[in-house]
């Protein structure tokens, strides 16, 4: 079998490079990673809420606080439904990407923080790697020169 494209999947699963599956860096869908590394930036008062670019963008500690409480806020109402028996599939889903797409600007600056923070430099590379490994090995069937990713 010849698989003409690249498949990329949420961090919470795994690279299958034969099959052209390529996850994404983390270890959940983009917009939770996101939510999570946010908090941990909060709880280790990272220099990223006092960076003046976030800054003047308005970004803050508060906005930050602003979300968690609508994070707390969900969670509990997930919760209430668990106990009740009631379904819960899909709804954390679609209140992360809720978040996400309200608060876009926010996470861009936080996604790019993550990009360039050095403690993140293996799961980057990693996925570099894979992803250039996977445009080698589908150019061809596209018509594309491989080495045009050197």
């Amino acid at each position: 079998m010849t698989m003409r494209s690249i498949c990329f999947v949420d961090g919470d699963h795994r690279s299958d490079l034969g099959k052209c599956i390529v996850a994404l860096p983390g270890n959940a869908s983009p917009e939770e990673f996101l939510i999570d590394y946010a908090s941990a930036l909060y709880e280790l008062d990272d220099p990223f809420w006092t960076d003046q670019n976030i800054i003047n963008r308005g970004i803050s500690k508060a906005t930050y606080r602003s979300f968690k409480q609508e994070i707390d806020s969900f969670n509990e109402s997930l919760q209430r439904m668990q106990d009740n028996k009631e379904s819960t599939k899909g709804r954390r889903r679609e209140f992360n990407k809720k978040l996400f797409k309200d608060n876009r600007l926010f996470f861009e600056l936080l996604l790019k923080h993550w990009l360039h923070n050095q403690d993140n430099k293996a799961e980057i590379d990693r996925f570099y790697s894979e992803f250039r490994a996977m445009f080698k090995k589908v150019a061809p069937y596209n018509e594309i020169d491989p080495n045009m990713w050197r």
